[in-house]
């Protein structure tokens, strides 16, 4: 296989990691609290074997997660609760706790609020449990939260290097390097945060990648068919 081949099919599999990344962010347009995610490509240098040359090649070095507040949408629901800036809502999953921005929460049967997917909001304190039979929740910007004009808890909000955020499905992440109670967070109540992502951007680029990766297998292809027809030569004049 030659150096062309090489550089071609390190690009191809550069662009497939992208294409993924950028379907999932069209997939995910309309997933509340969902964070668009995005590229980082890098060059790397090959040794080749038996001289002093080398090959530049091309791979797909890690992702960034676009921390651009989604548009926020009022429900009047006394559970839905967005975040106006930067940080994140914790809660406990069997993996340990998670990141969200994902702010469409619910009681469970313990009366404890839960996400969407019955994982528990955490408080300062822990998992928050609205008193049976109250009538009247309401929570403050700072997060506070009352039942009945009785204060229960206090949501916590964190922030993350987002460079070291890990996605482990739609709207939810690991913090690999840990986190750090925020101290100036401002929360919506009756309020949901939309996806970050522009659908028209995102189909745009998942075309460009589509054209560049097609561009890059008739690269390969061209190469291939050169390498074959001087093989040919070589071979019809011997």
């Amino acid at each position: 296989m030659g150096n062309v081949t090489y550089v071609s099919l390190s690009r191809q599999i550069a662009l497939e990691r992208e294409l993924s990344l950028v379907a999932n962010n069209v997939a995910n347009a309309a997933t509340t609290g969902y964070r668009r995610e995005g590229s980082i490509f890098s060059e790397y240098i090959q040794g080749l074997r038996g001289d002093n040359n080398s090959v530049s090649q091309t791979r797909l070095a890690g992702a960034t997660i676009d921390q651009t507040s989604g548009a926020y949408i009022q429900t009047g629901e006394s559970l839905d609760v967005a975040i106006s800036g930067p940080g994140f809502f914790v809660v406990e999953t069997p993996r340990g706790e998670r990141l969200t921005r994902k702010g469409d929460f619910q009681l469970n049967e313990n009366n404890e609020i839960v996400s969407s997917a019955g994982d528990r909001l955490m408080g300062g304190g822990g998992a928050i449990v609205v008193p049976p039979g109250a009538s009247r929740l309401t929570i403050a910007t700072d997060g506070v939260v009352s039942a009945d004009d009785a204060v229960i808890s206090q949501i916590r909000i964190v922030d993350a290097d987002a460079t070291t955020l890990k996605r482990e499905s739609g709207a939810m992440f690991e913090a690999v390097n840990g986190v750090e109670d925020s101290t100036d967070a401002k929360l919506r109540q009756g309020f949901v945060e939309s996806s970050n992502v522009n659908p028209v951007l995102e189909i745009s680029r998942l075309i460009e990648v589509q054209r560049a990766f097609e561009m890059q297998r008739q690269l390969a292809n061209d190469e291939a068919d050169r390498i074959r027809s001087a093989i040919e030569s070589l071979s019809a004049a011997r």
